[in-house]
């Protein structure tokens, strides 16, 4: 068995940004990179330990800028043209072959090698981060990688980014042997103020999308760019939570990954669900390959105008006392409330189950975790209470709905529980027509700490459900 090693230069210089809110651009740094070394296979002797993952660190290079340094147990994965025949789909479907480094301390160059048989060839494409799902890879005259810009990433609670989401790549086309890597992603650098921050959100307009299921196209190796294509998974929204259970440490620098994109509206950036910072689109026209976004304010709950909260009721571990079946509890008439809490982001937020108050319907039953469908089952004239927030009024409710039993059936948003209440204005009923919903309802004359309600308005004879996996609610400080 042989042994092939790379020692290459992740020249990948990005310079970070000392401004504030009015003036949130990057810096251009590409005449600052650092020269690839030479991309060579040799045999050398095999038994270097394979690490269990790989990383990479932000550091500042020689020239005082910051770059992409590897770290010790690296992984990219490499992949050869003389794997991939264009005649045969099969071979478009390759995972590469993993080379890993030791190095004693971060270095924006590392030496890696690979155990095994390589196939040699005159072109390769290189990725970093290594992963283990399969690529696909087109070697022909628009080369292309496929590469996932997940939606929700794990910062390390020391600082620094999500190991899985910041993608750099390189190819060789020439019979060269020199390699260089080149990032595909922009970064949002930032600090928190408050020391009770355990995650947050990057959220973008509906049109501009940041995460996903993506393609890297290398047809001009110098400039990857990363495409959305076809139907595959793609986010206007990235999630971010800390690697453990302790919070984010102020002063500390954090990055989140996000793919180049014009921005139609900006972008805004939460913490805890709450506002702590926006940029319109004149401000922050667009995310640009491999630049660094630099808030200079650490970021704060103090005085946030807006409170965004996910709620995502497939997660059941999050939800404390909900009901698993709709049954009325014995001893209980029409007018019990069912309450139950829903943890996000360390704090339990108050929702309720509950039948219409006048009783006029045929059978008793609450809204309901159903187990089988991983979904909150809500029979039609049924209630969920949405939590008051000291402070803050509901003004929007985005709901998602996997299914529904009956055309006529859908949710709204209203302030009584009887069989037909008036909609509060902006929450009248969506109808579903069986298929899957999602809408959004902009609510107007809402009042802080007022509990509203998400209500299945249908036929209150018949019998049957729509299933309920998201709610995000918006609310707005009084």
């Amino acid at each position: 068995m042989k042994r092939y090693r790379i020692l290459i230069c992740l020249a990948t210089a990005v310079a970070a940004v000392s401004c504030g809110q009015e003036n949130l651009k990057p810096e251009n740094s590409e005449a600052d990179l650092t020269p690839a070394k030479t991309f060579s296979f040799t045999a050398i002797q095999e038994g270097t330990p394979k690490p269990a993952e790989s990383k990479a660190i932000v550091g500042i290079n020689a020239n005082e800028k910051p770059q992409t340094f590897w770290e010790d147990g690296d992984k990219i994965t490499v992949f050869s043209k003389a794997d991939f025949d264009p005649e045969d789909e099969n071979t478009k479907l390759m995972t590469g072959y993993v080379f890993q480094t030791a190095l004693g301390a971060p270095s924006p160059e590392a030496e890696f090698t690979f155990d095994g048989e390589f196939p040699v060839s005159d072109e390769y494409i290189a990725v970093y981060p290594y992963s283990e799902s399969t690529k696909t890879v087109n070697f022909s005259e628009h080369k292309m990688v496929q590469f996932f810009v997940p939606e929700n990433q794990t910062l390390p609670a020391e600082g620094g980014f999500d190991k899985n989401a910041a993608l750099s790549i390189a190819c060789v086309d020439d019979g060269g042997l020199s390699l260089e890597f080149k990032n595909a992603t922009a970064l949002i650098k930032f600090r928190v103020a408050d020391a009770d921050i355990v995650g947050g959100s990057i959220v973008v307009d509906d049109a501009n999308y940041i995460a996903g299921t993506l393609r890297v196209n290398l047809t001009d190796a110098t400039q990857p760019a990363l495409e959305t294509y076809g139907s595959n998974p793609k986010y206007s929204k990235i999630d971010f939570t800390i690697d453990g259970t302790t919070p984010l440490t102020p002063g500390t620098d954090y990055y989140v990954a996000v793919r180049p994109t014009t921005l139609t509206n900006g972008f805004k950036v939460y913490i805890n669900g709450y506002l702590a910072a926006s940029y319109t689109s004149s401000q922050v026209a667009a995310f640009v390959r491999s630049k660094i976004y630099n808030i200079s304010t650490p970021l704060t709950k103090t005085g946030a105008t807006e409170l965004l909260l996910d709620f995502d009721v497939t997660e059941f571990a999050n939800m404390t006392d909900i009901p698993t079946a709709g049954t009325m509890p014995d001893g209980k008439d029409m007018t019990y409330v069912w309450e139950w809490t829903y943890r996000l982001y360390g704090t339990d937020y108050g929702f309720a189950s509950m039948n219409p108050t006048d009783g006029n319907i045929k059978y008793a039953s609450f809204p309901y975790y159903n187990s089988t469908e991983e979904a909150i089952a809500m029979a039609n004239s049924r209630f969920i209470g949405l939590p008051s927030i000291e402070n803050y009024k509901l003004t929007a409710v985005t709901v998602n709905i996997k299914k529904a039993q009956n055309t006529q059936w859908g949710p709204g948003i209203t302030s009584t529980t009887v069989v037909s209440p008036t909609a509060v204005e902006g929450g009248e009923k969506a109808l579903t027509e069986k298929a899957t919903l999602t809408k959004t309802f902009t609510l107007s004359g809402t009042a802080a700490n007022t509990r509203y309600w998400l209500w299945n308005g249908g036929d209150s004879s018949s019998k049957g459900s729509i299933w309920i996996n998201s709610l995000i609610l918006t609310y707005t400080h009084n």
